[in-house]
């Protein structure tokens, strides 16, 4: 890495990002004094020498007119900015409580000993676990999985730690609840609206979806791994990639895994036979989709003889024997009972589809979406402040870009509502944001149609991920935080 050297017009430090990111030497720096072309400054407004001394004032205040077509685009990744420290975390995080234990490791809240916010630690014994069968590949694969996602349906990720015994992953701590403490809403006869519970589901295919766009597989999708950070309106986060297997999404649907994993309540029939494509993935979603709209679960003894609570169309056997497979794989041929669904007509046939035997006649999660039972996103409209945003976005150059981009991923989840919100009415089937989807958004929120064409393309000519998405739209939010 070499430094880029300081525009003329203002000292600043030398950064060095990726060299495969270069300056245009036509772009304007983001400053708390930029002004329109036909202006000058002032003697007494004069650039500030440092990126975090911008003022509030000086970035609402700056023109919507003021901006010039980039030469070039470049796009900054969220995963830039994760790293793997081979050290104990200890010394940046004080853990603060347990939250959670498991076989081959624990959950803990921690604290940031830099600025106190709160994160999640997740702490896996490599060791023991290694000792009890898990390959190695899994255990580390959930940080190569998640740091390689971005989208505000899948849980975030922001670094982890190693040494010679433990992995340290940390990421969001979500505070709320888990999509499965719904079915305790459901058992006492309180039975979730079917307008509540699309919305939830639309974002949790949602984030699946862009997982399959970028080759990703999740094999574990259950009520237990899905998060509320709010209920009313619900907002959706998948957890617990561990189980996560990559494929090439070119290949989608010849591309064939043998490497079973998940939990029987929700697994594919081809899961279980060991020979799936990522179409396992819209199998599990069918299960959870019946279990948020079943009249009353119902209840099965596990192995270890203890009875549970069974939100899921198909009851698992109580062994594992071929016979019992055999049996359980007929059941699933079978189909659900409709019966005990308490959906609409057009859920039920979202679910007869979701829940097809043969995966070969599954429809892509992206063409699922389109199903008459979702809703269309509702348009938004950009706030002014969203707008000057945007606006002093178009003028950073690539090491600003940079700043910002890092600092938007270090914002708390609830900061970001609005612009989740803005991301998921303007996102494609593959999760992601196009540059005509944002400059017909600005159009409707009253730019003028050549402006918005020319200052969308400024911000970015690649599709664009949330973390990117949320440095352009949060500029103004992110400076004040400095």
């Amino acid at each position: 890495r070499s430094p880029i050297s300081p525009s003329p017009s203002y000292t600043r430090a030398p950064v060095s990002p990726s060299s495969s990111y270069t300056r245009s030497p036509a772009r304007k720096p983001l400053s708390a004094g930029a002004v329109s072309p036909e202006r000058k400054p002032s003697a007494s407004r004069t650039r500030d020498t440092s990126f975090n001394e911008v003022k509030r004032s000086d970035v609402q205040n700056l023109s919507l007119g003021t901006f010039e077509v980039r030469e070039q685009a470049v796009t900054l990744t969220h995963n830039f900015f994760i790293e793997k420290h081979r050290e104990q975390p200890f010394n940046h995080y004080e853990v603060v409580e347990r939250i959670g234990e498991g076989i081959f490791g624990v959950c803990d809240s921690v604290r940031r000993r830099t600025d106190d916010g709160l994160r999640c630690m997740k702490t896996v014994n490599t060791r023991d676990a290694v000792a009890l069968g898990m390959p190695m590949a899994f255990i580390q694969g959930e940080f190569e999985t998640l740091k390689m996602l971005d989208h505000p349906s899948i849980l975030r990720v922001f670094e982890a730690y190693v040494d010679q015994e433990m992995l340290y992953l940390v990421t969001d701590l979500l505070h709320r609840t888990l999509l499965s403490t719904i079915v305790d809403q459901i058992c006492a006869m309180a039975p979730v609206t079917e307008t509540w519970t699309r919305g939830v589901f639309q974002q949790v295919c949602e984030g699946v979806a862009y997982a399959h766009a970028k080759g990703v597989m999740h094999k574990d999708l259950k009520l237990d791994n899905v998060m509320l950070t709010t209920t009313d309106p619900p907002q959706a986060i998948i957890i617990d990639w561990g189980f996560a297997e990559m494929f090439p999404p070119e290949r989608a649907e010849v591309f064939k895994s043998e490497t079973w994993g998940g939990t029987f309540s929700t697994m594919a029939p081809q899961v279980i036979r060991q020979n799936f494509t990522c179409k396992c993935d819209v199998w599990s979603l069918g299960c959870c989709f019946w279990g948020l709209l079943c009249k009353q679960p119902t209840a099965f003894r596990k192995p270890n003889g203890a009875v549970e609570v069974h939100p899921y169309p198909f009851t698992p056997p109580e062994g594992r024997s071929q016979r019992e497979l055999d049996s359980y794989l007929i059941d699933m041929y079978r189909g659900p009972d409709y019966d005990n669904f308490g959906g609409s007509a057009e859920a039920k046939d979202l679910l007869g589809k979701l829940l097809l035997f043969d995966e070969r006649h599954r429809l892509p999660v992206r063409s699922i979406l389109l199903h008459p039972w979702f809703s269309s996103p509702e348009e938004v409209m950009l706030s002014r402040r969203q707008l000057d945003s945007l606006t002093m976005f178009s003028q950073s150059d690539t090491s600003e870009r940079s700043a910002l981009i890092a600092r938007a991923r270090q914002l708390p989840l609830d900061d970001l509502q609005d612009v989740s919100l803005a991301f998921r009415s303007m996102q494609h089937c593959d999760g992601t944001v196009k540059t005509a989807t944002l400059a017909k958004t600005l159009r409707r929120s009253g730019i003028e149609a050549h402006v918005a064409s020319a200052r969308a393309d400024q911000i970015s000519r690649n599709p664009m991920e949330f973390t990117f998405f949320a440095g352009a739209l949060h500029v103004s939010a992110i400076l004040s935080e400095s």
